[in-house]
């Protein structure tokens, strides 16, 4: 006999649910929350009588059995990805087994829910209220073949599945009708239904409870009838106070919130008599928000996701590198940014007994500013030139011990093979990749190994008995497809932690979490649309309209769902604050749920409108000045600070910086005997003195160790120069003609073997992108350079050096750049102002010198007239006549991409701008400090600056100095 009773909002469900125990009966709870929550209240009270408790999930997979043992979690998708056939692949665009996942996951949900409602199989194909495309009955035709085949295929092996055997006909025989109490379950399915009938036919005593007013449940139909706030009478309604709290942005909800319960922790701490109180928020273990909020006070609970622990992060960085050897097969590079990422990550180089993190980044820099992109297994790179005289043991050392584990997983073939490797002596000790509290608080490596067990039960069950089946790639590719397959199994595994005994003051959950379950307090977090209610999900196969017409669960009824339990939860607590935002900008507002409640509780509503008076306050946001940083707490609304932190009195808040904010003050300290200038750093100092101080003078400069495998322009002008110098250096020299250059020039073969020698060398191994910019350069650049370079004789050597003896002198960079003092500044500086570099070629003849720059971008002619002044001492003199009797100098620029000159020959007027301006800029930084630039390119430059680099400059200074 079925019977129904309802319990008002002012009651607790579980509590009723309790009263309905006898001996020998079942309960039955929609969820875990609701019904561990339960089996506490009940045990104190326990009278000896034999009770049994599930949720309905395990009510029905209790009563209803598999003809086989049942696949769950990545087995079933292991022996779908077998069962695929090319044209399923080629259809669904599954070309590995890592895109099978998403989609397996919506095949697996999709027969499932076919399986809950019980529709059959022939309902999917020619059926008239489907309205299916053609595109879709193709694919349904697709689909249900290799459902057959899967089926077929793990029948064969001993196995079934959830989406074959749940129904009626493989129910247990029923024992003695017993009572079964069914609690407050909103929703069920076909199947569901038919048990519970088939249960009530039987004999067996079947109790509903559900909460909401008399004849709110259709105990025929055994759905619940739409909840009408209006028709609820006042008594049944605890709620007494509701706040809203509406919100400029998510961090201001979180802070808000924080400053309210700031202001009250301490009378909360003093209750007698502790309410119970709940925050209701999803997404706060999954937020970044979630680290203010402390962890015993808002009871996040013992159990955390493994992915969030230290253990998992590294296991990532490992299978992220094994990706990455892969990827250049042949090579064994690792990528610097790579490296980077491994020593910045907690925990890492603790493995290989280092702990001067600091140390490994400079080290690490040395690499990055010789442009080096990649690290060989073989540590070839640490041989460099650039290299060989820097103190680079300790990295060296880390990847060593590092390589050599990912060698041996390397090897991995089997998950057999793969485990050998975990605790072994060459392989991962996992006490060292977990960290102090992980290890001591938690069932991490218990938790761990239970988890593997199970993932080895793939092959040891005979589901996948040759990997190459499953991960078509190559060998080398074999290993990290493996482990990375772990880690995703290893993903959905939980963490216990021992959690201290302080009283918690809100439970953090969520809003199914929280179904059945009563709190005098509840607190709402991100009451957004989209979120309550979320947003539909995509769907697979099926539009929605069409999951309707077959009797699926659909968007409308998970709405109207998450609509009952969040208006039961309110409505039955004595307080409720609901926090929301507004941002129109990305289309974010508050829930159409509280939008309805809000207009219930109007009093200038007439009808319908809720029957209880309830307090309403609207609060604007607060926050507590306390808990926002110094550096952060300077909030501006347009021109002034914001009252409530100005009112606090503990912070300078000046609405921007002082003018000399931005300005470094000099020191005579700064240059000692001589200043030292190089082309770059001297354009650099007239244009950013504030820059070139640290950047240039100082040696502050930041260094990118997360560089983009790309063909920079930094790495075409150092090969376009380095190709430059090789192919000049095998004409330099004192020449009676053009013979040499036109035997090496005018060998377009010869050049492209000299480059591709040049690319294919170590050296630029280690520096040039390993992608598909290295086939670019490789396929195309490398001929529009070999083209230039021919150009450059054509075009400009032969026309002006022909009927002419001549010497060559290309740049020499073995050659130690010496300096010479630039004069005629017009001010006593108190100290030489000495200027040195190389210019890429100079040619000597009898009637003029050249200067030639190659250059592969921007050109500035400062730099010409720099070479001028450092190669010929005539500029020295301001007599004009005196430079008549020197030889004409022409220095010029040869754009390489344009293989096109630009030439600047030597202009007196220029010299003289040059050198006032050097002057001007030196003495305005003496008299005032190194000032900032004004061009957006300076600008960037000093954005480029943080205050870390200061400090990571005084830090080497006190170093220096010990």
């Amino acid at each position: 006999m079925l019977k129904c009773i309802y319990v008002p909002f002012n009651q607790d469900v579980n509590s009723m649910a309790l009263e309905q125990i006898v001996d020998d009966c079942c309960l039955i709870f929609p969820i875990h929350p609701a019904k561990n929550r339960a089996i506490q209240s009940f045990l104190p009270q326990w009278q000896l009588q034999r009770i049994r408790w599930f949720t309905i999930q395990e009510f029905v997979n209790w009563l209803i059995v598999p003809p086989l043992p049942a696949l769950t979690d990545e087995k079933r998708l292991l022996c779908l990805w077998q069962v695929l056939e090319k044209e399923d692949k080629d259809t669904f665009h599954l070309e590995s087994y890592d895109d099978l996942v998403s989609w397996g996951n919506g095949f697996f949900t999709f027969f499932g829910e076919l399986r809950d409602e019980q529709v059959p199989l022939s309902a999917l194909k020619n059926n008239p209220n489907l309205n299916t495309r053609e595109w879709q009955e193709q694919h349904i035709d697709r689909v249900l073949g290799i459902l057959k085949r899967y089926e077929e295929f793990i029948n064969e092996k001993g196995f079934s599945d959830a989406i074959f055997y749940l129904d009626l006909a493989n129910l247990i025989p029923l024992e003695k009708p017993q009572k079964l109490v069914f609690v407050n379950q909103y929703h069920y399915s076909k199947l569901e239904k038919e048990l519970i009938r088939k249960l009530d036919e039987v004999g067996f005593e079947i109790v509903i409870l559900h909460q909401g007013i008399p004849d709110s449940f259709d105990e025929v139909n055994l759905e619940p009838k739409p909840l009408v706030l209006s028709q609820i009478p006042a008594e049944q309604i605890a709620l007494q106070e509701l706040k809203v709290v509406h919100c400029q942005s998510l961090a201001q909800m979180s802070v808000s919130c924080l400053s309210t319960y700031g202001s009250q922790k301490e009378a909360l701490l003093a209750e007698e008599k502790p309410l119970r109180r709940v925050l209701i928020d999803a997404g706060m273990q999954q937020s970044g928000y979630s680290r203010l909020f402390d962890p015993i006070r808002f009871g996040f609970g013992s159990n955390i996701s493994m992915t969030k622990t230290q253990l998992f992060s590294l296991l990532k960085l490992y299978e992220s590198h094994l990706a990455a050897l892969a990827q250049y097969e042949g090579k064994s590079y690792l990528p610097l940014s790579e490296v980077t990422k491994a020593i910045a990550t907690p925990g890492f180089i603790q493995i290989y007994n280092l702990q001067d993190r600091q140390q490994l980044l400079d080290q690490l820099r040395l690499l990055a500013k010789e442009s080096v992109l990649y690290i060989d297994m073989g540590l070839k790179v640490f041989e460099l030139k650039e290299l060989k005289d820097k103190d680079l043991a300790n990295l060296c050392n880390l990847l060593r011990a590092h390589f050599a584990i990912l060698k041996a997983l390397q090897q991995i073939t089997s998950i057999k093979h793969m485990v050998a490797l975990f605790d072994s002596e060459s392989g991962i000790k996992l006490e060292r990749l977990c960290s102090a509290e992980e290890y001591e608080s938690t069932d991490i490596i218990s938790s761990f190994y239970e988890r593997l067990a199970n993932f080895l039960s793939v092959e040891e069950l005979g589901i996948v008995s040759d990997w190459q089946n499953i991960f078509a790639p190559a060998d080398s590719e074999l290993a990290h497809r493996i482990f990375k397959l772990w880690l995703d199994f290893l993903a959905a595994g939980k963490v216990e932690r021992n959690l201290k005994k302080d009283r918690t003051l809100y439970q953090v959950s969520n809003l199914l979490d929280s179904r059945n379950l009563r709190y005098d307090e509840v607190i709402v977090f991100n009451c957004m649309e989209g979120i309550l209610p979320k947003n539909p999900e995509p769907v697979w196969l099926l539009n929605q309209a069409q999951k309707l017409s077959l009797g699926l669960k659909n968007y409308d009824i998970i709405r109207d769902w998450e609509r009952y339990y969040f208006l039961r939860l309110i409505l039955g607590s004595q307080k409720t604050t609901l926090y929301c935002y507004s941002e129109q900008e990305n289309d974010l507002e508050p829930s159409s749920y509280l939008n309805e409640l809000m207009q219930h509780l109007d009093p200038l509503r007439t009808e319908p409108r809720l029957q209880k008076q309830i307090t309403l306050e609207y609060i604007q946001p607060t926050i507590d000045a306390a808990l926002l940083s110094q550096a952060q707490s300077k909030i501006h609304q347009e021109e002034s600070v914001h009252p409530l932190l100005l009112q606090s009195g503990k912070y300078d808040f000046s609405p921007s910086p002082a003018a000399d904010f931005f300005v470094l003050p000099f020191s005579e300290q700064d240059f000692g005997n001589e200043l030292r200038f190089n082309s770059y750093s001297l354009s650099h100092f007239t244009s950013n003195p504030f820059s070139w101080y640290l950047t240039k003078h100082r040696r502050i400069e930041p260094v990118e160790l997360h560089p983009e495998e790309t063909l920079s322009p930094l790495l075409f002008g150092n090969i376009t120069h380095e190709f430059m110098g090789r192919i000049l250096g095998k004409v330099a020299g004192r020449n009676s003609d053009l013979s040499r250059l036109e035997a090496v020039f005018g060998d377009a073969g010869g050049l492209k073997q000299e480059l591709m020698d040049l690319l294919e060398s170590d050296n630029w191994n280690f520096k040039m992108p390993q992608n598909y910019n290295r086939d670019f350069l490789l396929e195309v650049v490398a001929d529009c350079l070999v083209d230039s370079v021919q150009q450059f004789y054509y075009r400009w050597l032969e026309p002006n050096l022909r009927n002419a003896t001549f010497e060559v002198l290309p740049e020499d960079s073995s050659v130690r750049t010496g300096y010479v003092e630039l004069s005629n500044l017009d001010a006593d500086f108190g100290f030489r102002v000495m200027i040195g570099g190389r210019a890429d070629l100079r040619i000597h003849s009898p009637a003029q010198d050249y200067i030639i720059d190659f250059k592969t971008g921007s050109a500035d002619e400062d730099q010409l007239i720099f070479y001028e002044h450092y190669y010929y001492d005539f500029y020295k003199t301001l007599d004009p006549e005196e430079w008549k009797q020197h030889k004409e100098i022409l220095s010029l620029f040869w754009m390489v991409l344009e293989s096109n000159p630009e030439a600047e020959g030597t202009k007196a007027k220029k010299w003289y701008k040059w050198r006032e301006r050097i002057s001007s800029t030196l003495s305005q930084c003496i008299e005032f400090g190194y000032h900032t630039g004004s061009s957006q390119d300076d600008k960037r430059k000093s954005q480029g600056i943080t205050r870390s680099e200061l400090q990571k400059a005084v830090r080497k200074q006190s170093k220096e100095e010990a």
